[in-house]
C-alpha cells in the first residue's frame, strides 16, 4: 500500500511538473508570437511614415521646379492604395506658401514652408545701376564690393564739401558691365499689387485684436484678418497665417511681437527697438526708426502705383538691422523727383537687397544686391544726382543661403520651413 501511495504521488508530482513547464513554454511561444506581431507592426507603422516623409519631400522638390504660382493637387506617389496626399501652394506677400500633406493608414506628415527666388551665388550682382548717361559717383568711404552693371559712363570719384573719395585704391571691388535703360523687372510684381489693391481671400475669417493676446494662427488653417481705419499694434503677440489691414496706418509698438505676419496700410510706422520679422505693404510712407532688428525674411515695400505725392520714401533709420527684402515701385516716371524713394541713414544695415524703381539715398550699408534707377544725396543743403555718400554695398556678405524677390533668377528655393 505504501509503495502504490507513493508511486502515485510521483506521478502526480511529475504530471504537475509537466504542466508547469508546458505552461511556461505555452507562455514564451505567446510571448515571441506578440513580440514578433509587434515587431511587424512596427515595421508598417515605421515603413508608412517613412514614406510620407518621402512623399512630402518629393512634393516639395516639385514644387521647387515648378513654374505655377498655385497648385491645389491631390495625387498618390506610391502603389499604396491607403496613401493619401495633398499638395497646395499659395500667395503668401511676396512669397508663395507651400503646404504639402502625406498620409499612409494612420501615419501621418505634414511640411509648410515659405517659397522664394535665389540666383547662383556666382551670378549675385552688388549693384545694377539704371543706364541713365550719367557716371556713378563715390564719396567719402563709399566702397562697392561685387560684380556691378553700370550706365556706359561707368564709374569716378567725386568732392563733396571738402570731401573726396576715401574708400580704397579700386573704385568697384569687383568686374564692370554695362546696364541698360531699365533696371531688371520684378516677375511677381502684378501678384505684389494684387496684394495691395483688390486684396480678397475666401478661406479666411475675421478675429478680435486685444492688447495682452497672444495669437498664433497655423498656415494650414483659414487666414486670419483684421482690418480698422488706423491701429497701434501694441502688447500684442502676432504670429503665423495673419494679415492686417488698415485704411489708414498702422504702427507697430516696441511692445509688439510679429512672426511672419502681413501688414497693409497707407502708412506703416515701427517704433524704435522694434523686434520681430513681417511683410508690411504700403502705398505712401513706410519707417523704420531707430534701434530696430527686423529678421529674414521680413519685407518692406512700396507701393507708389497712383503717383499720390513727390515724397513717398521708405526710411530706415540709424543702427537699426533689416534681414530681407526693401523694394519700392512706381508704375511710370512722369517727371524727375530730386528726393530719395528710398533713404537709408547712417549705421543702418540691410542683409538682403534693396530694389528701387526710383531714387535711392544710401548712407548705410547693404550686405546683399541694389537694383534702383538713381542714386541721390542731400549734403550741405545741396542735392547730388547718382552720387553715393558713405554708402557701403557689399554682396560678398550676403549668406549664400539667401533667398528672396524673382529679379534676375527664377530658380525656386525655401526661405523659412513654418512647421
Amino acid at each position: 500500500m505504501i509503495k502504490n501511495y507513493v508511486s502515485k504521488k510521483t506521478n502526480a508530482g511529475a504530471l504537475q511538473y509537466v504542466l508547469v513547464i508546458a505552461i511556461i513554454i505555452a507562455i514564451v511561444l505567446l510571448t515571441f508570437i506578440t513580440l514578433v506581431n509587434i515587431q511587424q507592426r512596427l515595421n508598417l507603422k515605421h515603413d508608412a511614415y517613412k514614406q510620407t516623409i518621402t512623399n512630402v519631400n518629393y512634393g516639395f522638390g516639385f514644387l521647387l521646379k515648378s513654374t505655377s504660382k498655385e497648385d491645389n493637387t491631390n495625387t498618390q506617389f506610391s502603389e499604396n492604395s491607403n496613401e493619401i496626399y495633398t499638395m497646395q501652394q499659395k500667395k503668401w506677400g511676396i512669397f508663395s506658401l507651400g503646404i504639402i500633406e502625406s498620409k499612409i493608414r494612420n501615419e501621418f506628415f505634414k511640411k509648410v514652408g515659405l517659397l522664394g527666388s535665389s540666383e547662383k551665388v556666382r551670378d549675385r550682382k552688388a549693384l545694377y545701376l539704371r543706364d541713365n548717361n550719367t557716371s556713378l559717383i563715390l564719396v567719402g568711404n563709399s566702397k562697392i564690393v561685387g560684380n556691378v552693371l553700370l550706365p556706359k559712363q561707368g564709374v569716378k570719384t567725386g568732392n563733396i564739401a571738402g570731401t573726396s573719395y576715401y574708400g580704397g585704391n579700386r573704385l568697384i571691388y569687383g568686374s564692370s558691365g554695362t546696364s541698360t535703360s531699365v533696371i531688371p523687372s520684378v516677375s511677381n510684381i502684378n501678384d505684389i499689387k494684387a496684394l495691395y489693391n483688390t486684396f480678397s481671400n475666401e478661406n479666411s475669417e475675421g478675429f478680435e485684436l486685444v492688447e495682452g493676446k497672444i495669437i498664433v494662427r497655423s498656415f494650414s488653417e483659414s487666414t486670419y484678418i483684421y482690418e480698422a481705419s488706423q491701429l497701434d499694434l501694441n502688447n500684442i503677440t502676432l504670429k503665423g497665417n495673419i494679415i492686417i489691414r488698415c485704411s489708414k496706418k498702422i504702427r507697430v509698438k516696441q511692445s509688439a511681437i510679429l512672426e511672419d505676419v502681413i501688414l497693409i496700410a497707407p502708412d506703416i510706422e515701427v517704433d524704435p527697438s522694434v523686434n520681430g520679422n513681417f511683410q508690411a505693404f504700403a502705398s505712401k510712407s513706410i519707417l523704420v526708426s531707430k534701434d530696430c532688428k527686423l529678421n529674414y525674411p521680413t519685407a518692406l515695400v512700396l507701393l507708389n502705383v497712383k503717383e499720390e505725392s513727390e515724397d513717398v520714401a521708405i526710411e530706415i533709420d540709424e543702427n537699426t538691422l533689416i534681414k530681407g527684402t526693401v523694394l519700392y515701385y512706381k508704375e511710370q516716371e512722369k517727371k524727375i523727383s530730386y528726393l530719395p524713394q528710398i533713404k537709408m541713414n547712417s549705421n543702418s544695415k540691410v542683409v538682403g537687397e534693396v530694389y528701387c524703381k526710383g531714387n535711392f539715398e544710401l548712407l548705410g550699408t547693404v550686405y546683399g544686391s541694389v537694383y534702383c534707377n538713381n542714386f541721390i544725396t542731400n549734403q550741405f543743403g545741396s542735392k547730388y544726382l547718382n552720387h553715393i555718400y558713405n554708402g557701403v554695398i557689399n554682396v560678398k556678405q550676403l549668406p549664400k543661403e539667401y533667398v528672396g524677390l524673382p529679379i534676375r533668377s527664377t530658380h525656386k528655393k525655401v526661405v523659412k520651413w513654418l512647421y
